[in-house]
């Protein structure tokens, strides 16, 4: 695959900078902000005024903020792809930066900037960020912040914990407050005025409920004149390591605090081609290391990042929300990541990851009424899911949660050994020797959790409507294999489109009727790419005898008619099925109009006992 590289400058920095293999053929994007030239800015990052009587931030520190405001602009500046790219290695993106810098001696180490290179390239999924800084960035750091200044009074029990509005950051922030004595500085991200408001809401809910205790910092990061072309938003996480880490500088802390549920954080894929890019690795274990590398280096001595909640699923979390008090602050938390959906007051689109994952654990956790419908633009719990993407989700989720939570140890270990294999190393509050088994019940505990939430939610006394949750969990749709799923679907267009097709005038011949087949399977298409991403299919009648086909199944129409007879017609099927691949999946599409097939039912049985693998329609 070819893949276009792009070359970002920075602070002023030119093309020349860059390193020749970088300057060929790349896709050039400069970046700067207010304080080189407001007529030229792109880039808008505010943030507190760290400068005061009292503390100046470092040099390095300073250059820290301003690469991290970089890779979060560049990575929401570039596009990945369409999300029908997004299979192994399509959405992985080849990023150098050439930034200029203040402490040029120390960004220019080789360690240091290898090690950044690899922290950016792991969160992101992408193919590669490299990075070259060049010296002379003398420009006057106050230009970087806001207009509010503030004097930092620090105490030894200050805590620097990460605060995005969410039910992890929330559970995090009062169980500290009501179990712990000392302030608490909150690090928020201002990313659109709906989240920057509803933050406050809960901030000063928060403010009024522990007076004195609350010391909240928001900042602002975002492209300026330009909306953003990607919204994924991988770095993010880079972006709040540096502002904690810059604020955990100036109250003389040596650590900072994330609330992240360990099922989030690990993420583990719901189903093949999840990997890379598509997969968040925001607060994974490997991204917290390598985080945690990068900060000791720039802060010349040991510095930490905590994640008290890993060994909590998101069930949990809520109930530690409970049992310290704070449950009826819920309905003012955001989980969303698409709250540039959301209609009218509703704070959540209900369709995205985040909003599933939060429904279910609230109906897990017994809080499905502080957790209400009312909080969602669409509630795919009673309404019919209308969204394909959503639909699919769903169905991952269950049907993830379903094998985490009657697999034994050997079977999860077995499924995601390549996964495992990337968190294992960098879990250092367990013992080497016990770690698979922690994260296998980590797991087990959140599938039993979800499951038990599916339960309560398939209420056998409310009318079942196609298409809703419902209607999923009766069925137990979930459970069923891509490949099936997506037959069923290919199943029940054909069942309702054929009739209709032919009602006026039967096809000609088999090749007639084969060319109206794939009219009607081209026209659903890219339906089907956007419900069923992970299974594909391909006319048998157009694949050649010789063929390395990338495909889940085969799909065969035959057309009884004359003196076609259903013995021949099932001689012939067998003979199809032979000549396939064995491991194909082969659907058989047969059109009966004049009920030549006395039992359906027979004629399908007789045919499958034949071979494996294989399913049979029979239509009028």
């Amino acid at each position: 695959m070819t893949r276009r590289s792009h070359l970002i400058l920075c602070n002023g920095a030119v093309q020349k900078n860059a390193p020749t293999k970088h300057r060929r053929n790349a896709h050039t994007v400069a970046l700067n902000y207010d304080a080189i030239d407001p007529a030229k800015a792109n880039v808008e990052i505010g943030l507190p005024r760290f400068v005061s009587s009292l503390y100046h931030l470092p040099v390095r520190v300073l250059d820290l903020l301003e690469i991290a405001a970089y890779v979060f602009s560049a990575d929401r500046w570039l596009k990945r792809g369409a999300k029908d790219l997004v299979e192994y290695d399509a959405w992985g993106r080849t990023i150098h930066y050439v930034i200029r810098v203040r402490d040029h001696a120390f960004w220019r180490r080789t360690q240091v900037s290898d090690l950044l290179g690899n922290a950016v390239t792991w969160a992101t999924g992408d193919h590669s960020h490299t990075f070259t800084f060049t010296p002379g960035y003398l420009t006057p750091a106050t230009g970087l912040f806001d207009s509010a200044e503030f004097r930092v009074e620090s105490t030894p029990d200050t805590r620097i914990a990460l605060f995005s509005g969410g039910i992890d950051s929330l559970s995090g922030t009062i169980r500290h407050l009501k179990q712990e004595s000392g302030p608490l500085c909150l690090v928020s991200h201002r990313s659109s005025t709906d989240v920057q408001n509803t933050q406050k809401l809960l901030l000063q809910a928060l403010q009024s409920r522990y007076p004195g205790r609350i010391h909240p910092y928001a900042f602002t990061c975002r492209l300026k004149g330009k909306r953003a072309e990607e919204e994924t938003q991988r770095s993010r996480s880079f972006l709040f390591c540096a502002i904690a880490y810059a604020l955990a500088t100036a109250h003389r802390q040596n650590r900072f605090y994330i609330y992240e549920n360990g099922v989030t954080s690990l993420n583990l894929p719901k189903r093949e081609g999840m990997g890379l890019a598509r997969a968040s690795r925001t607060t994974h274990p490997r991204t917290i290391r390598l985080f945690e590398q990068l900060l000791t280096m720039v802060n010349d001595g040991d510095f930490a990042i905590e994640t008290p909640f890993f060994w909590k699923t998101k069930t949990e979390v809520l109930q530690t929300l409970k049992e310290n008090d704070g449950s009826d602050l819920l309905d003012t938390s955001v989980s969303c990541t698409r709250t540039f959906e959301n209609a009218d007051q509703k704070t959540h689109c209900g369709r995205c990851s985040q909003c599933v994952d939060r429904r279910f654990a609230a109906v897990a956790a017994g809080l499905s009424e502080q957790d209400h419908a009312g909080l969602y633009t669409s509630d795919f719990i009673n309404d019919t899911i209308d969204d394909p993407e959503t639909r699919t989700f769903v169905i991952d989720y269950l049907a993830q949660a379903k094998e985490f939570a009657t697999s034994s140890a050997d079977r999860f270990e077995h499924s995601y050994l390549h996964e495992l294999a990337a968190i294992e190393d960098h879990l250092n509050d367990v013992p080497k020797g016990e770690r698979m088994s922690a994260i296998y019940g980590l797991c087990s505990r959140h599938g039993q959790q979800i499951m038990h939430a599916a339960r309560v939610l398939n209420d056998p006394t409310r009318d079942i409507r196609k298409g809703t949750l419902l209607s999923m969990l009766s069925e137990r749709e979930y459970l069923k294999t891509p490949i099936t799923r997506l037959s069923d679907e290919i199943c029940g267009r054909l069942s309702r489109a054929i009739p209709i097709t032919f009602k006026g005038q039967k096809p000609v011949n088999e090749n007639d009727f084969n060319d109206k087949i794939d009219g009607l399977l081209n026209g659903w298409r890219k339906e089907f790419e956007r419900e069923h991403p992970c299974a594909s299919f391909a006319r048998a009648k157009m694949i050649p005898d010789h063929f390395n086909l990338a495909r889940d199944f085969l799909l065969e129409c035959k057309y009884i008619r004359g003196a076609t007879t259903p013995s021949k017609a099932t001689d012939g099927l067998a003979a199809d099925m032979f000549k396939l691949p064995p491991d194909l999946f082969k659907l058989f599409v047969v059109y009966d109009p004049t009920r030549a097939i006395v039992d359906d039912g027979e004629f399908s049985a007789d045919f499958e006992s034949r071979g494996r693998n294989c399913r049979v329609l029979v239509v009028r």
